[in-house]
């Protein structure tokens, strides 16, 4: 497919998305989008330090932590954030999207048999060989599902500037390694779920990469939000986290082995069929 914007946005967005609060109405996408979303994080680091908890021991000023952390908890409030991400997404994004979003699932079968109910996640970092992330995104491309995801802890260099993420998240998704993204070249690209979110790092303890973590009985509140958000799930998951420097297939049947899932085995299956059909 070509090059499709929406997909190299969901990594930054799902990470500023509190920062497009503070953002005006806007009715079509900017000629430069790179400063819109640094000025998005500039944004965020002074809203939160609006609504940090402050560590003050008396009193009154635990109240005010206390009061301040539920309007941020609070469903009006994350409704408000969501509408404001998709809002800031489809005005910055959507003009350069060859086709739109996926929408979020609830509860239904994806094409290729994963319900929503589950997730595969495999958790990364920039500082892995290029070569090993490549290939992974490749296999993630392979298993061609929303719920199965690649995600980082952070920005690349900090939050300071997104230009070295945007080029980090270009190098892992374009096909051919000649073409350039930031030409304006209409590059093909892998058609892979890459996140930006701490939480899901925090939630599962995960202290080293890569990690991959297979998750079932996930039913979010909000599908838009993370995972990881408090209050976000509505019961408890059942998860499954394998370590180690090896291939996804090998990650998988390792899974496999635990927990005898048949999404699990067909993921497998899918995996080794692609591998022999290059």
């Amino acid at each position: 497919m070509h090059f499709n914007a929406m997909k190299l946005s969901n990594a930054l967005l799902s990470m500023v998305f509190c920062a497009f609060i503070c953002l005006p109405e806007t009715t079509g996408a900017t000629d430069n989008t790179v400063d819109l979303v640094n000025d998005a994080i500039d944004r965020a680091k002074q809203y939160q330090e609006q609504i940090a908890l402050p560590e003050q021991t008396n009193r009154e000023g635990q109240s005010a932590a206390g009061k301040a952390f539920e309007e941020f908890q609070s469903q009006a409030f994350q409704e408000k954030i969501a509408a404001e991400k998709d809002r800031i997404e489809n005005s910055l994004f959507g003009p350069f999207s060859s086709q739109p979003p996926a929408a979020a699932t609830d509860g239904k079968i994806c094409p290729d048999g994963w319900p929503a109910t589950e997730r595969l996640i495999l958790f990364i970092s920039s500082s892995m060989p290029l070569s090993v992330l490549r290939t992974y995104v490749k296999n993630i491309d392979a298993l061609d599902d929303p719920n199965v995801v690649m995600v980082l802890n952070g920005f690349v260099d900090g939050m300071q500037t997104v230009r070295p993420t945007l080029d980090f998240l270009e190098q892992l998704m374009v096909r051919d390694r000649d073409c350039r993204l930031s030409e304006g070249k209409p590059c093909n690209v892998y058609d892979a779920n890459i996140q930006i979110d701490p939480l899901l790092f925090s939630r599962f303890g995960i202290q080293q990469v890569p990690a991959v973590a297979y998750v079932r009985n996930v039913k979010m509140i909000d599908a838009r939000q993370s995972m990881a958000l408090e209050g976000n799930l509505s019961q408890e998951i059942d998860a499954v986290v394998v370590y180690g420097d090896a291939s996804l297939e090998y990650s998988l049947e390792r899974i496999f082995d635990e927990t005898g899932s048949p999404r699990i085995k067909k993921a497998v299956q899918t995996l080794r069929e692609d591998f022999y059909a290059q």
